[in-house]
C-alpha cells in the first residue's frame, strides 16, 4: 500500500525556483539539486506577511537508517523543508508521511500538522552564525539516522513531554540628613519584631505632615526630630537616664535641648492641635537628635551624630510639662508664652529616658565604604542575568558599584533557584525584573537599577538601544557567542566586556575592550582561542562538563550541572578584576582555572594584539598584529626558501566576518626552495583536530598561507590561483569560502575564491 502524505501548505502554481523569494530556501534548493540523498518533489508556501514561509517538499534517502528499525524511520522519507520570511525564525523540517512515528526530539505542532523534527539543540540566534544549506541537509540525515538507531536521545534524559544596648533599634531612612529640617515632613516608624520579641527594630521614614497619623502599620509613637547647635568634640560621657540630665549635659557643651524641643512641639500642634489618646496604655515619644560635631568653637562641623531616646511620655503630656502646650477639650494646643516671669516649668526634667541605638540606613555610599571602593562606578548595561550574571549583579548591588540596566528576556523557572539569585516567590518573574528588584530591597528609596525584559541583541528596541549607547560600560554575561560579536559592530557603544564560565565550571574568562575600543570583543575572542590552542592551560580549558539536568523534558531544556560554589568563586574573581580593569584604558584577556581537588585558583593573562581587518568582496577578514608577526617570523626562518602552512579560524556568516585565529607551521614533510613550496601533511590532521577539540569545535581549518621570496610581490601566481580554486572546492561542502594568505617581504595579501571572481 503506498504511503499517504500530509498536504502541508499550498502548492505554488509555478514549480520553478525563480518563484522562491526567501534566501535560505533558494540556497537550499540549489544544495538539494546537487545532493545525492535529496530530490525535489514540489515547492509550496504557507502563511502570510511576517508568517510567510516557503516549503521545499523533498524525498530523502538515507543509508544510515537500518532496514526495519524498531523506531519506524524509513530509508526514504518525504520531508517539508520550511523557511520563513522572518529571518529570526528557525527553519523547520516537517515529516510529511501520515504515519511518521512519534519520536523523541520533536517539536510541538498543531493538531493535524505534520511532525516537526527538532534538529537543533541550540537557539537559532547561535545556529544561524554558521548555518549553510549544505550543513542543514547533513543535519537532517544525521537526525533521521540517529533516531532510527535509538542513539539521538541521551539515556539519562527524562522522556519527552511529562552604644547603646536598648530594647529599641532605630533605622533611619537613607535621606534622613537631607529631610530632617524639612518642616513639611514628619518622621514615622514601623516596628520590625525580632523572634521572641526580645527587641523591636524601628524602621523610620518621612511622610507629609498632612498625611493621616493612623496609617496602617505605623507604630503608635510620636516622633520629634531636633537639630541642635554644634557641639565641640570631647570625652565620651555616660548615658543620661532622665530628660533633665540629657539637657544639662548638652547645655554644658553649647547645645541645650529644651528650647529647640519647645519650638518643635509647638509647631507640631499648630493648627488643629494634637489629640489626646483614649488608650489606657502608656504613651511614648521618640526623640531623635541631630548633633553637629566641631573640632573648635566657630569651626565648621566635621561630622554629625544622630542620637535617639525614647521618652516615657506621650507627646501631648511632654508638651504640657515643658510649657509648650496646654490641654483643652481633650486636645493639646500650642501655648503662646512660656511664663510671665520667664521661669521654665521643671516637670519635664524627671521624665525617664531610654536610649535607642540609631542605625544609619544602608546606602550605596556606605556599601562602597564597607567594600573599600571609592568611585561610584559606571552607568552600565548588564546583558544576561542567569546563574553567573545574577551573582555578579548581586555583588555589585551589595558593593554599591555602578548604576545598571539589566537586560534579559528569560524568566525564573524552579530549577533556576539552585544557582540564580532568586527565590520561590520570583518563579515566573522576568530574570531582569527579579534581579533589579533586589536593589530596591537593599536601598529603600535609593534604587536606580532598571530592568528591560528582552534580548540585548534587540538593537531595534528603543530602550535597549538607548541603554547601550548611554552606558559607560556594557557587560556581556549572556553566555552566547552572538551578542558580544554583534556588540562589536555597534560603534555607538563606549566600551564592552564579556565574562563567562567554561563548560566544566572550573574555568572562567574575562575579555575587556580598551577605552578606545581599538580592539573589539570579537577580535579578543579570536585571540583568546589562540591562547587556548597554544598554551598548556588550554588543553582541557573548554573541554568537559559535569553533566546535564533537564528542567523539563524537551531537548532545549538541558542545563549544565555546575556547583553553585563554583559560580560564586568565579563571579568574585570576575567582579573584582572587571572593576579594577574598568579604571584602566587597556584591553585585557584573563582566564582563571580552579583545581577541583585542592581548590587552588590560578590565572593566566594574554596581552591583546592590535586588531587588523581586510575586506574580501562582501566579507571582512579579522586578524591581529600578533598573528602577523608570527607568520612573518616563520617566513624569515626559512629564507631564502618559501614556506607555508595551514590557517585556523572560523566564520560568522551573519556578520559576514572571517576570523583568523592562528597559522600552523609547515609540516615536517613539506618541501620548499627559492622558487616554490609544497605543503606536507605529516601531523597536520592531528594538529587541526587538536585545535577543534581545545576550542569546543569553534576553530577549524579555513585555508592556507605561504611566503614569497625577497624582492617578489604578493600578487598570486597562477599556481596560487589553482590552489585557491582547489581549496574552494574542498570547503564547498559546508558552504564556506576558502582563504589564502601570501606573506611577502614587506606586505601581506589575503585572498578568497570569491574575491577573485
Amino acid at each position: 500500500m503506498p504511503d499517504s502524505f500530509i498536504e502541508f501548505g499550498q502548492r505554488l502554481e509555478k514549480q520553478d525556483p525563480i518563484a522562491l523569494t526567501i534566501a535560505a530556501a533558494i540556497q537550499t534548493y540549489s544544495a538539494v539539486k546537487v545532493h545525492p540523498n535529496f530530490e525535489i518533489v514540489e515547492i509550496r508556501r504557507a502563511g502570510d506577511s511576517d508568517s510567510y514561509s516557503e516549503i521545499l517538499v523533498v524525498d530523502c534517502t538515507n543509508d544510515g537508517v537500518p532496514t526495519k528499525n524498531r523506531i519506524g524511520i524509513r530509508y526514504r522519507e518525504r520531508l517539508g523543508l520550511r523557511f520563513f520570511a522572518n529571518a529570526n525564525k528557525l527553519p523547520e523540517v516537517r515529516a510529511l508521511r501520515q504515519d511518521f512515528p512519534p519520536t523523541s526530539h520533536q517539536n510541538h505542532v498543531a493538531f493535524g500538522e505534520p511532525a516537526s523534527l527538532c534538529l537543533y539543540f541550540e537557539p537559532w540566534s547561535a545556529v544561524e552564525r554558521t548555518w549553510t544549506a549544505q550543513k542543514h541537509l547533513s543535519r537532517v540525515l544525521w537526525w533521521l539516522a540517529e533516531t532510527a538507531n535509538g542513539s539521538l536521545h541521551r539515556p539519562d534524559q527524562p522522556v519527552e513531554q511529562i552604644y547603646f544596648s536598648s530594647e529599641f533599634e532605630l533605622v533611619l531612612p537613607p535621606d534622613f540628613d537631607a529631610k530632617a529640617k524639612d518642616k513639611s515632613l514628619s518622621l514615622v516608624v514601623k516596628p520590625q519584631p525580632l523572634s521572641g520579641n526580645e527587641c523591636r527594630v524601628l524602621i523610620a521614614s518621612f511622610k507629609p505632615v498632612t498625611e493621616p497619623a493612623d496609617n496602617k502599620g505605623y507604630l503608635d509613637v510620636s516622633c520629634v526630630v531636633l537639630t541642635l547647635s554644634p557641639v565641640v568634640h570631647g570625652g565620651i560621657e555616660r548615658i543620661p537616664v532622665i530628660l533633665g540630665e540629657l539637657h544639662d549635659r548638652l547645655e554644658q557643651r553649647g547645645a541645650p535641648v529644651l528650647h529647640v524641643m519647645f519650638e518643635e512641639i509647638r509647631r507640631l500642634a499648630t493648627g488643629g492641635g494634637l489629640p489626646k489618646s483614649n488608650k489606657k496604655k502608656k504613651e511614648l515619644t521618640l526623640l531623635v537628635l541631630n548633633i553637629p560635631i566641631v573640632r573648635a568653637v566657630e569651626s565648621q562641623p566635621e561630622r554629625q551624630e544622630t542620637k535617639g531616646f525614647v521618652i516615657h511620655s506621650g507627646l501631648g503630656e511632654l508638651g504640657v510639662k515643658c510649657g509648650a502646650l496646654f490641654e483643652n477639650n481633650r486636645r493639646y494646643w500650642a501655648a503662646h508664652v512660656i511664663g510671665a516671669s520667664g521661669a521654665l516649668p521643671t516637670d519635664w526634667r524627671d521624665l525617664e529616658l531610654e536610649p535607642v541605638d540609631v542605625l544609619p540606613a544602608f546606602t550605596k555610599e556606605r556599601a562602597r565604604a564597607a567594600n573599600g571602593i571609592v568611585p561610584a562606578g559606571p552607568v552600565g548595561v548588564l546583558a544576561g542575568v542567569g546563574a553567573l550574571g545574577s551573582v555578579i549583579a548581586n555583588m555589585w548591588q551589595r558593593q554599591g558599584w555602578g548604576t545598571w540596566t539589566v537586560v534579559d528576556p528569560d524568566h525564573i523557572k524552579p530549577h533556576n533557584l539552585a544557582r540564580h539569585v532568586a527565590f520561590t516567590p520570583h518563579i515566573g518573574w522576568h530574570k531582569a525584573r527579579a534581579v533589579a528588584s533586589f536593589e530596591a530591597i537593599l536601598y529603600q528609596d535609593q534604587h536606580t537599577w532598571k530592568a528591560i525584559p528582552t534580548s540585548a541583541r534587540n538593537f531595534q528596541n528603543a530602550e535597549v538601544a538607548a541603554a547601550l549607547d548611554a552606558a559607560d560600560l556594557v557587560v556581556d554575561a549572556t553566555t552566547t557567542l552572538e551578542f558580544p560579536r554583534d556588540l562589536s559592530t555597534r560603534d555607538s557603544v563606549k566600551r564592552a566586556t564579556s565574562v563567562f564560565l567554561t563548560p566544566s565550571g572550573l574555568g572562567s574568562v574575562l575579555l575587556m575592550e580598551g577605552s578606545n575600543r581599538a580592539i573589539r570583543l570579537d577580535a579578543l575572542e579570536a585571540q583568546y582561542y589562540r591562547g587556548v590552542i597554544n598554551q598548556p592551560w588550554g588543553e582541557r580549558h573548554l573541554i568537559g562538563n559535569r553533566g546535564y539536568m533537564w528542567a523539563g523534558a524537551g531537548c532545549r531544556d538541558a542545563s549544565a550541572v555546575i556547583e553553585n560554589d563554583l559560580i560564586q568563586l568565579h563571579a568574585a574573581n570576575l567582579v573584582r578584576q572587571l572593576r579594577i580593569k574598568s579604571h584602566k584604558p587597556d584591553a585585557a584577556i584573563q582566564v582563571w582555572h580552579a583545581d577541583h581537588g585542592s581548590g587552588a585558583v590560578t590565572t593566566d593573562q594574554i596581552v591583546p594584539a592590535g586588531q587588523l581587518m581586510d575586506t574580501l568582496g562582501h566579507l571582512k577578514l579579522l586578524w591581529d598584529t600578533g598573528l602577523r608577526s608570527k607568520v612573518r617570523q616563520m617566513r624569515v626562518d626559512k629564507l631564502p626558501n618559501e614556506t607555508g602552512g595551514v590557517l585556523l579560524g572560523y566564520f560568522d556568516l551573519t556578520l559576514g566576518h572571517i576570523y583568523i585565529v592562528d597559522a600552523l607551521p609547515p609540516p615536517p614533510d613539506s618541501d620548499g626552495d627559492a622558487t616554490g613550496f609544497t605543503r606536507g601533511i605529516s601531523g597536520l590532521q592531528d594538529a587541526v583536530q587538536r585545535a577543534q577539540e581545545r576550542t569546543g569545535g569553534i576553530v577549524t581549518y579555513v585555508g592556507e598561507w605561504h611566503s614569497h621570496p625577497p624582492k617578489t610581490s604578493t600578487k598570486p601566481s597562477l599556481a596560487d590561483i589553482y590552489l585557491l580554486a582547489h581549496l574552494a572546492g574542498e570547503l564547498q561542502a559546508d558552504g564556506f569560502p576558502a582563504v589564502m594568505l601570501i606573506i611577502g617581504e614587506h606586505e601581506e595579501r589575503w585572498l578568497t575564491a570569491q574575491s577573485l571572481i
